[in-house]
C-alpha cells in the first residue's frame, strides 16, 4: 500500500500550513526525517508483507476446499480420516485468523494515517505562529488568532495521542493473529501428511 495524501488546511500571511499523512505500519517508530531510499525500502516491505498475508490466506482456503472435497463423512471414524478431519479443523481455524489479522493491519495501518496527519497538522500550525498573525483559513475564510492556532495544535497532539493507543492495540492484535494462523496452518498441514503417510503404510 502506497503512502497517501490527505487533505491540508492553509492559512495565509506568510505561512502555509499543509496537513499532510502517511500510512505506517504500527512496528515502525516515525522517524524525525525520512529520505527517499528509506521509503522505498519501507514501501517494498510493506507491499511484500501484503502480499504474503493474502497468499497465506488463499492457500489456507484451497486447502479447506481440497479437504472437504475428498473426505468422506462416512470414513470419519477411522484413524486417518480422523485426522484428515482434525487438520480441517485447524486450517479453517488459520483461514479465520487471516483473515482477522488482515484487518487487523488495515486498522493499525488507518490508526497511523490519522496519527501522522494529526501531528504533521499541529506542527505546521504551530511554525505558521511563528509569524504575525491573523491568519486566513483559505478553506474556511474564517481568521484564526495565534492563541487559537496554538491551542488547536494542543488539540491534535491529544488527539494524535488517543489514536496511537488505539494503533497499538490493533498493532498487538495483528501480532497475536500472525502467530495463530501461521500455527494453526502449520498444525494442519502436519495433519495431512500424517494422514498420508497413515494411508500409504497401511498401519
Amino acid at each position: 500500500m502506497l503512502p497517501t495524501r490527505a487533505a491540508h488546511t492553509q492559512c495565509t500571511h506568510g505561512q502555509a500550513v499543509d496537513r499532510t499523512g502517511e500510512t505506517r505500519h504500527p512496528q515502525d517508530a516515525v522517524p524525525a526525517m525520512s529520505t527517499a531510499r528509506s521509503d522505498r525500502v519501507y514501501e517494498w516491505w510493506l507491499q511484500e508483507t501484503t502480499k504474503f498475508d493474502y497468499f497465506v490466506l488463499g492457500a489456507a482456503l484451497a486447502l479447506v476446499g481440497y479437504i472437504t472435497s475428498t473426505l468422506k463423512p462416512e470414513s470419519i471414524e477411522t484413524g486417518p480420516a480422523l485426522l484428515q478431519g482434525g487438520s480441517l479443523v485447524a486450517i479453517l481455524a488459520s483461514a479465520i485468523g487471516g483473515f482477522k489479522r488482515i484487518e487487523a493491519s488495515l486498522s493499525t495501518l488507518q490508526a497511523n494515517h490519522r496519527k501522522l496527519h494529526a501531528l504533521e497538522g499541529a506542527g505546521n500550525l504551530l511554525r505558521a505562529t511563528e509569524g504575525p498573525g491573523p491568519y486566513l483559513n483559505n478553506e474556511t475564510g474564517d481568521f484564526v488568532t495565534r492563541d487559537q492556532a496554538i491551542q488547536r495544535a494542543k488539540e491534535l497532539k491529544t488527539l494524535a495521542k488517543q489514536i496511537d493507543e488505539v494503533g497499538a492495540k490493533w498493532a498487538d492484535r495483528a501480532k497475536r493473529r500472525y502467530t495463530f494462523r501461521n500455527r494453526a496452518l502449520l498444525f494442519g498441514l502436519g495433519g495431512l501428511a500424517a494422514a498420508w503417510l497413515w494411508r500409504a503404510t497401511g498401519f
